[in-house]
C-alpha cells in the first residue's frame, strides 16, 4: 500500500479518485497556518483516496479548502521492453525522445517519476509502436523510492 498524506484541496477536486499534479506552493502561501498540509512534493501525481472535511479558508483560493487523504497515484510510462519482465526497476530512465507529436510521449517523459528512481511494476499495458523503432511496453508503476 502506497503512503498517505493528509492534504487540502479545492472543494471541486475532494472526489475520491481524484488524481492530480502537485506544483511549488506559490509566495501567497508563506505564512499561511495550513501551508504544511499543502505541502506536498512538487511533480508528484497525487490521488484522493479519502475526503475528511474540514473547511478552512485560503487566501490564494478566495474559498474553503476540504481536507482529503492522498497517497502517490499509480502513472502509466513506456519503458524498454526487456524490462517488462521485471516485476520492478531498481533506476528508472525516462526514454529520450523529442517527438513531442507521438501519442506516447508523455509516457516516455512522465511526471510523477524521475530518473533513478526505483518502482514496481504493477501492469504491463501493452507494446508500443515507437515511431523512432524503439522497442517499448506501456507499463503502469508506482514509485517506490523516498
Amino acid at each position: 500500500m502506497a503512503r498517505q498524506f493528509f492534504t487540502y484541496v479545492s472543494p471541486q477536486y475532494a472526489k475520491v479518485g481524484f488524481t492530480f499534479v502537485q506544483k511549488e506552493l506559490p509566495s501567497t502561501c508563506k505564512g499561511c497556518e495550513y501551508a504544511k498540509k499543502c505541502q506536498l512534493e512538487p511533480n508528484r501525481v497525487y490521488k484522493v483516496v479519502e475526503v475528511r472535511g474540514g473547511y478552512p479558508y485560503c487566501r490564494l483560493l478566495h474559498s474553503n479548502l476540504v481536507g482529503v487523504v492522498v497517497e502517490e497515484a499509480e502513472i502509466d510510462v513506456c519503458i524498454d521492453s526487456e524490462l517488462a519482465e521485471a516485476t520492478s526497476i531498481d533506476a528508472f530512465t525516462p526514454i529520450n525522445c523529442e517527438r513531442v507529436t507521438c501519442p506516447y510521449y508523455p509516457f516516455c517523459t512522465p511526471i510523477g517519476i524521475k530518473a533513478e528512481e526505483s518502482c514496481v511494476i504493477l501492469e504491463v499495458k501493452e507494446s508500443v509502436k515507437c515511431p523512432k523503432g524503439l522497442s517499448l511496453s506501456l507499463v503502469t508503476v508506482r514509485r517506490t523510492s523516498r
